[in-house]
């Protein structure tokens, strides 16, 4: 569980922050898909915080991925983070400009090749 959680937390930065700035659908973030939502499994956890509209297309689909590999990485190798609280500012209220804020200030790459 504990690991699950910060797991979580990295995958909020590397892949929640980033879909922001792809995905608006705002209504849907104040129902469903808040910052660190997840479910646990069998296999690990399951991160929730994505609409279905981050898998739209291929290029959208590399962004994830990328940012799921880099949170894992990141996770790995104990890299510091946004504080929760403004990375969760800014998911749940579909904040584009503190995404942005945060994703430069932490020099966090949305890769899409």
């Amino acid at each position: 569980m504990e690991t699950s959680i910060a797991l979580i937390k990295y995958l909020d930065v590397f892949v929640g922050l980033p879909s922001i700035l792809y995905d608006n659908d705002v209504r849907r973030r104040t129902l469903y898909g808040k910052a660190g939502s997840f479910r646990l499994c069998e296999y690990g956890c399951e991160y929730r915080s994505l609409s279905a509209a981050m898998y739209a297309d291929e290029r959208l689909m590399r962004i994830v991925w990328n940012g799921v590999m880099q949170a894992i990485n990141a996770f790995n190798h104990r890299v510091a983070i946004p504080p929760a609280k403004m990375v969760r500012e800014a998911i749940d209220n579909s904040d584009t400009e503190l995404a942005k804020k945060l994703i430069n200030d932490f020099s966090i790459r949305i890769l899409d090749r």
